[in-house]
């Protein structure tokens, strides 16, 4: 299996148990929004950086990527006084 699939395999397993999982997957539009969160998940793992503004993706990509042991860094951006800033952890 490569790294891409396996992060896609435990963004997905993350969500059925709970573990900061994507908000209101009750609803079918939101099924969606998951399946492309993780997508772009696995893609970043061939990237250096992962920017996202989604605080509790951030921390659920962070968690997957130390526990695969990927070196893409991911980054939080916020809006800062009407500046989009890189937050630091």
């Amino acid at each position: 299996m490569h790294v891409h699939e396996k992060v896609t395999a435990i963004y997905n397993l993350l969500n059925v148990i709970g573990y900061k999982a994507d908000s209101k997957l009750d609803r079918e539009n939101r099924h969606v929004a998951a399946i492309s969160d993780a997508a772009h998940a696995a893609i970043g793992t061939h990237a250096e950086i992962l920017l996202s503004a989604d605080r509790v993706f951030a921390d659920k990509v962070r968690a997957i990527y130390e526990f695969l042991g990927v070196t893409t860094e991911v980054g939080l951006v916020v809006l800062v006084d009407g500046e989009i800033r890189l937050q630091a952890e």
